[in-house]
């Protein structure tokens, strides 16, 4: 018996270190954005784009916790000491298993509510959310209880089979993440899965992001980025309905 123990122990061990390390090197990026008192609180993970973290996510974030999140980055590209990962230096499939680690933390922390974990994602970030979601086998082993998702790039990706809340932001002009590849995926999604889709037909991809004034050609994305204020702020007063709804409920 003690020998079937040890056995056991040794086997196990490898995955736990690897987890343990995984999540370390994550830890000292997340930029954790604490509201005011014990909590416990919702909490948020929000994962950038490949081009990482910008103004317009860091204002994002200091408004999250003014509505008493707990936020953290998922900051993938400085945990590996990456400016930028838009040429594929970081696999979607890295990223999901970044963000269970992110998730396996807030849920450790004392001051967060771990029922209450929600996830928002931008572009390659929330392609990352859907491989996250095409890897979870049950809605109880989910690593969140709701995601948003701005703009993914669902070309090529296969569809979830988890009934966990998604809402997706879409904009009708994009040509780095065409809409019409999300909308082919959703086809394929489980009927009667919690899902909201909103398409803001004159945004272009990034339209979220307020540091972007005018439209911006990116050679490396292979399209034109630029914010769209009318759709920005409707398609943030549709999240934080979103995430009121199936985080807070909880």
């Amino acid at each position: 018996n003690l020998l079937a123990a040890t056995l056991v122990l040794l086997v196990a061990l490898p995955g736990r270190l690897m987890e343990a390390t995984a999540q370390s090197k994550l830890e000292p990026y997340y930029q954790l954005l604490h509201p005011e008192g014990a909590g416990p609180f919702p909490a948020l993970m929000l994962v950038p784009s490949c081009s990482g973290i910008n103004p317009s996510r860091l204002s994002q974030a200091q408004e999250l916790k003014g509505h008493g999140y707990v936020v953290i980055f998922v900051d993938y590209l400085s945990a590996r000491g990456l400016e930028s990962a838009c040429r594929g230096e970081v696999p979607g499939r890295d990223v999901a298993r970044d963000i269970r680690d992110s998730a396996r933390y807030l849920k450790s922390q004392p001051f967060v509510n771990p029922s209450q974990i929600g996830v928002i994602g931008w572009s390659g970030g929330a392609g990352a959310i859907i491989a996250a979601l095409v890897g979870t086998q049950s809605i109880e082993a989910a690593p969140f209880r709701a995601a948003a998702l701005f703009y993914p790039g669902c070309r090529g990706r296969r569809p979830w089979k988890v009934s966990v809340p998604v809402i997706m932001l879409l904009g009708g002009l994009d040509d780095v993440a065409p809409a019409q590849y999300c909308k082919q995926l959703l086809k394929s999604v489980p009927q009667g899965s919690p899902l909201e889709v909103h398409l803001y037909p004159e945004a272009r991809h990034s339209f979220d992001r307020s540091d972007l004034r005018s439209l911006v050609q990116r050679p490396l994305l292979g399209g034109t980025v630029g914010y769209n204020e009318p759709a920005a702020t409707q398609a943030w007063e549709e999240v934080r309905k979103f995430l009121n709804t199936h985080l807070r409920s909880q």
